[in-house]
């Protein structure tokens, strides 16, 4: 006997813009063209484009302005990126108005001075769309950070990594301890037989701490192999009876592009990443579909088996409140270092808004997808930072990646990406039922 799926339509809104990349870039040296006078970005129509370079070829006979946008493109240095395509199109094919060779819909920039390449978000059909596959990363992500604070077995589990993590930094201690005396040998002039042998002890040590980290890694796995793996009777991960599709396409129109910014919380510095991302911009409206296959079987996703909608939002929002709050207390920390009050200002009203429209709200989700998320957004790191008041675990855990000690617990990460007009991180989503 069959087993109803339960099915919900989801309306998804973005809070903040949203790039999910699909792993292609496009040049202002054959893409796009950045107006700065009106602020917008002209796509290049790129049949048209050919068509009028193969139209100045016939007409003069020779190859020279073909071979001339040839070694323009090739030319990485010396080309004005800003105006090479409209002077290109204005001087050497004669065309007075360059949008004659663009496409008709023009995107709004933000933020950008000088053009670059791009990265752009996923389409069909030019239309953009959230996949369902970044969907379900995000809401696994999210419950398994639930399951190991507010669950009696994750809790358990979150202990168990604690113990792993002492148990591998303390191993991994002395040897790095060794790694460092050893390349302070290196740094003097040795015989060479000498050199040798020093250089291979060190290379030795850094194979035995390579298979620790990698052995840390398999034991953590399994662990969390307890929320992630069970086996249904039906032969199925369990979380493959949690189904999330693509949503509805956005209009064309729904797109804009966005100079990056990096947020230095020990200094205050604003820095200019020098990238660009196609985004889809806050106050864009979608839906998607999500079902649940009631058969669930791990006792630590059962919760999902009563397909209460409220329930998984409640548990998204311990997330993502976690995140917001955590984000708020290293902007506090670094108040004397942000001196531009309005970015201050705007993250601040940012991260309360999150904490004060979804604490417990079983309406709503907030959630974080795609690029410029934080390290603790991607990973169990925040359920390890919150693990004990002095976030030794976690101390633990980033000395057996990252051999570092001592480290600034207040402000990690010491970045944050942010873009601008107005301030604001990347990635932000509110779901709701759709009524």
């Amino acid at each position: 006997m069959s087993t109803k799926t339960h099915s919900f339509r989801l309306r998804l809104t973005t809070l903040t813009p949203v790039a999910i990349g699909d792993g292609r870039t496009i040049s202002p040296l054959s893409d796009y063209i950045l107006d700065k006078a009106s602020q917008q970005i002209y796509p290049i129509h790129h049949q048209k484009f050919e068509r009028a370079l193969q139209k100045r070829t016939a007409q003069d006979g020779s190859m020279r302005v073909m071979n001339e946008y040839i070694s323009k493109v090739n030319q990485t240095q010396g080309v004005n990126k800003n105006n090479f395509l409209k002077e290109f199109i204005g001087s050497s094919l004669g065309i007075s108005d360059f949008a004659a060779l663009c496409h008709p819909q023009r995107f709004a920039t933000h933020g950008i001075d000088n053009a670059t390449e791009a990265t752009t978000c996923l389409k069909n059909a030019r239309q953009p769309y959230i996949s369902g596959s970044t969907l379900k990363g995000a809401i696994k992500g999210a419950l398994l950070y639930d399951w190991l604070m507010n669950d009696f077995m994750g809790k358990k589990q979150l202990k168990e990594i604690a113990k792993l993590a002492k148990r591998f930094a303390d191993k991994m201690i002395p040897l790095n301890d060794e790694l460092e005396d050893l390349a302070e040998q290196m740094e003097v002039y040795l015989p060479q037989n000498e050199y040798r042998r020093v250089n291979q002890q060190k290379r030795t040590i850094e194979q035995k701490c390579k298979r620790f980290k990698q052995e840390f890694g398999r034991e953590t796995d399994k662990v969390l192999n307890i929320f992630l793996e069970k086996i249904t009777t039906r032969k199925r991960m369990d979380f493959s009876l949690l189904q999330i599709g693509d949503t509805q396409l956005f209009s064309e129109s729904d797109l804009a592009y966005y100079a990056l910014e990096r947020l230095f919380l020990n200094d205050g510095k604003l820095v200019s990443i020098g990238d660009i991302k196609e985004a889809i911009p806050a106050g864009k409206t979608t839906a998607f579909r999500l079902n649940l296959i009631p058969e669930l079987q791990n006792s630590s996703l059962q919760f999902l088996n009563r397909a209460d909608i409220g329930l998984i939002f409640k548990k998204l929002n311990s997330f993502s409140i976690a995140n917001a709050r955590y984000d708020k207390e290293c902007l506090l920390v670094a108040n004397d270092h942000i001196k531009n009050e309005t970015l201050y200002n705007a993250l601040l009203d940012f991260y309360e808004q999150i904490i004060n429209d979804y604490a417990q709200s079983q309406q709503a989700a907030a959630l974080r997808i795609g690029a410029g998320k934080s390290y603790f957004h991607n990973s169990i790191g925040l359920a390890l930072w919150q693990a004990d008041d002095k976030h030794k675990v976690f101390e633990d855990f980033r000395y057996i990646f990252y051999n570092e000690l001592n480290y600034d617990n207040e402000l990690f990460p010491k970045t944050r990406t942010l873009v601008s007009q107005p301030y604001c991180p990347l990635g932000w989503v509110r779901l709701a039922k759709d009524e």
